[in-house]
């Protein structure tokens, strides 16, 4: 996988695609009506060109062509094609999208990265025709910004819009950010999120020649979870996969965790306590780029 970041690249390698569509959090239905509100009636009456790059396993893909609840909008899709480098994810794209939207012919995957939509072309995506590229939970493994900037620019239509949205565990939970205290020195100095070096990218001249100031939006919401799914979800970021985390190591790693959901009981806000789930929270931030 060209363009692709090294960690991301074998932190997401095959075998670990089925967990991360499993265990990993979805996106708040207040984060979706939030894009969905960004387009005139117009726009949502005649159809909207989708493309979102970095698709994974199509945890943001679904919500948009099969919600889940009456709370999420429901959007009228010309074309949605995803754009994902991992083999791995795409094959688990297609069969998540099978699941929820069986035989779906408006909604599609190709090889390419953020610096390369050709492969959309199959299904009639065209330069200069797309309502909405959006990147959910993966902008910030982005290894050339100008390169993506100049790519999204070519193919929005000359009203449209580039959005990121993130999922992030809340700040705002004490217990919560000693977990985060737990795992974050794991991350290899890969450039997570959280880091912010992102916002570089706004530095970039394709940046300031074709977009206008972002917009940034959050949600904040939360998950029901028990113990052990709190930990699968977390042995999901990329470094600490068994491709880099592993043997004694890894099992400390998990002991820890675990010692502090332990030690956090007085503090979790309980779900059901017989079943033992309890709210995990998340902020969802979205950045909106409106092209000029």
């Amino acid at each position: 996988m060209s363009n692709v970041h090294a960690v991301a690249a074998s932190g997401f390698a095959s075998g670990t695609n089925e967990k991360y569509d499993r265990v990993r959090p979805s996106y708040p239905a207040g984060s979706l009506k939030q894009v969905y509100d960004l387009f005139p009636q117009d726009v949502h009456e005649r159809g909207l060109k989708i493309l979102e790059p970095g698709a994974g396993t199509g945890i943001f893909t679904r919500l948009m062509v099969a919600p889940p609840t009456d709370e999420y909008p429901t959007w009228n899709i010309d074309t949605l094609v995803a754009v994902e480098p991992s083999e791995g994810m795409r094959e688990a794209w297609e069969k998540g999208l099978e699941k929820v939207a069986p035989g779906s012919k408006n909604a599609k995957i190709v090889d390419g990265t953020f610096d390369d939509f050709s492969k959309a072309s199959e299904f009639g995506i065209k330069e200069g025709s797309v309502d909405l590229i959006i990147i959910a939970q993966a902008w910030h493994w982005c290894p050339d910004h100008e390169a993506a900037f100049t790519e999204a620019a070519k193919y929005l239509s000359p009203n449209g819009i580039f959005a990121f949205i993130w999922n992030l565990e809340s700040g705002s939970v004490p217990w919560q950010m000693r977990i985060r205290e737990l795992y974050q020195p794991y991350d290899r100095g890969t450039p997570q999120y959280y880091r912010g070096w992102w916002r570089e990218g706004f530095k970039a001249a394709a940046f300031g020649k074709n977009f206008q100031d972002p917009e940034e939006k959050q949600v904040s919401w939360y998950r029901t979870v028990d113990d052990q799914s709190s930990i699968e979800k977390i042995m999901t970021k990329s470094y600490l996969t068994e491709a880099y985390l592993q043997g004694e190591e890894r099992q400390k790693f998990i002991k820890d965790f675990q010692a502090l959901l332990d030690e956090a009981e007085p503090e979790k806000e309980y779900v059901d306590k017989e079943k033992g789930t309890y709210k995990w929270k998340y902020d969802t931030d979205l950045v909106i780029m409106r092209k000029k």
